[in-house]
């Protein structure tokens, strides 16, 4: 099982092709690609088109051949560091503002991707980094409860 490229009524796609309970089920993968094309089309008319031009030229260059749904908060983190690490063509280093921007161009890439039903959530979005942030605290609330249980369960049987 892996993404394999087809061509359907709709379309040429990408989608993996797998079989559940005797049924052949084919879910479509919508690539990061796809997603530059399309954000694309919407950017030209903007004013500044010419400097978003540059920015989607890096993040295409990052994830090409990746589906948006495997973009998580630390993919996302990971590809902030390395590119305040990376130093530009002139061998000089990158400046937090380009970071920056590229990653609003990614936020903003996202949204529209949300507003599109591509994806549930967006996953370079303040809110959801809360709510990551929410549930492993929460998983860790319930760890800590449960060994405080355990050993009070040890205490009160010794």
């Amino acid at each position: 099982m892996g993404v394999d490229k087809y061509t359907d009524k709709k379309g040429t796609g990408y989608g993996v092709d797998y079989s559940f309970k005797g049924k052949r089920i084919r879910e479509r993968v919508v690539l990061f690609d796809e997603l530059i094309a399309d954000y694309e089309k919407q950017a030209e008319a903007k004013k500044n088109y010419h400097n978003e031009r540059y920015y989607i030229d890096t993040l295409q260059e990052h994830s090409t051949g990746r589906g948006i749904s495997e973009l998580t908060v630390l993919n996302i983190e990971r590809f902030r560091t390395q590119r305040k690490e990376s130093t530009t063509r002139a061998k000089k280093i990158r400046s937090g503002a380009t970071v920056h921007r590229e990653m609003a161009c990614l936020r903003m890439m996202l949204n529209k991707a949300v507003k599109w039903e591509l994806i549930p959530k967006n996953p370079a979005s303040p809110e959801w980094k809360v709510w990551q942030k929410a549930v492993t605290n929460l998983e860790g609330a319930e760890k800590a409860n449960s060994s405080i249980e355990a050993q009070s369960i040890g205490i009160a049987g010794a």
